[in-house]
């Protein structure tokens, strides 16, 4: 009863900036359309500050732990193509509308909704860093190259060589990704860094979880939610995204690769996490499934703040 208790309150405030977010919202004291440009500083600025001094002053070799990236990168592969495989199935889906499919439900929200999440559970986020790094610069990029494919096919004539590299390009540009390894290769060749320019990094850096939490909170106050109009896809990706990713990456860490404690417990919260905002910027981007990825991104973001204490009691 007290592990429960223990548990609840930490994910309290987590909860509570995201209610706070949604009550202004619905209730218009803020604008909903809000959340855009304080997810585009949380993303572009205090996520990147608060990034960059957790990873110049990291144990690299211990944060870079090659069993647990891989045995999670083999469970993320895997649901990809299966996800691929069951889309294939079905003839009025494109490749367009099966990669956001293989994005919404195997890649997590690690920006916006994990960093705050482990935060508050384990006092640290970087055990996320490996994963975002993982997901953005090759789980992204798969996504991306099929895509980029799917609007060559319909609107240029790019040799594919230009395709992936542009897609790559896109990926490694991301502020997060670059923030990350300027971090990395800071502290591999030793460089030193004033501490004044840390210290002021890292007070920026402890806005972001915050500003990530109310934003979220702010879109789904302006959200509105298809209960029961949505479609049986919604509902397989909501699964699969929200239970069966976590229960798998679970199952893999604890019962079929030797993963090293905590990794197990790191990598199932992290599973857990809902489906990443860019699937509806990419939605937006490509033209193809906005209301699709709009719903996924929404209710995945509920489904997972709901299930949380579940998880979070699983692995404890």
């Amino acid at each position: 009863m007290n592990e429960i208790t223990a548990t609840l309150t930490r994910l309290l405030p987590i909860a509570a900036l995201v209610v706070s977010g949604w009550w202004l919202a619905r209730r218009k004291i803020i604008a909903s359309e809000i959340s855009k440009p304080l997810c585009d500083l949380a993303f572009l600025l205090l996520i990147p500050a608060y990034l960059f001094p957790k990873l110049y002053g990291s144990d690299l070799g211990q944060l870079f732990d090659l069993t647990a990236i891989g045995a999670y990168a083999a469970v993320a592969i895997t649901g990809m193509v299966i996800v691929a495989a069951l889309c294939l199935r079905r003839t009025e889906l494109g490749p367009a509308d099966t990669a956001l499919r293989m994005m919404a439900a195997c890649q997590v929200n690690t920006a916006y909704f994990a960093i705050p999440v482990f935060v508050q559970l384990f006092g640290d986020a970087t055990p996320i860093f490996p994963i975002l790094i993982l997901q953005v610069c090759l789980l992204t990029v798969v996504v991306l190259t099929i895509l980029e494919f799917a609007r060559t096919d319909h609107e240029t004539h790019r040799h594919p060589a230009v395709t992936v590299a542009r897609s790559v390009g896109a990926a490694l540009a991301t502020p997060v990704v670059v923030a990350c390894v300027a971090a990395i290769v800071v502290n591999l060749a030793s460089w030193p860094v004033p501490e004044s320019v840390l210290s002021g990094l890292s007070f920026a850096g402890d806005a972001a979880s915050p500003v990530a939490l109310i934003a979220l909170g702010l879109h789904l106050g302006g959200s509105a939610l298809r209960l029961r109009g949505a479609t049986p896809d919604e509902n397989a990706v909501i699964v699969f995204k929200c239970v069966i990713l976590p229960l798998l990456v679970y199952a893999v860490t604890e019962y079929v690769v030797h993963v090293d404690d905590p990794w197990p417990a790191y990598l199932t919260v992290l599973a857990a996490m809902p489906t990443p905002q860019n699937v509806f910027v990419l939605a937006g981007r490509y033209n193809v499934g906005l209301d699709f990825a709009g719903s996924v991104v929404v209710k995945t973001t509920v489904v997972a703040l709901v299930l949380l204490p579940v998880w979070t009691l699983l692995v404890a």
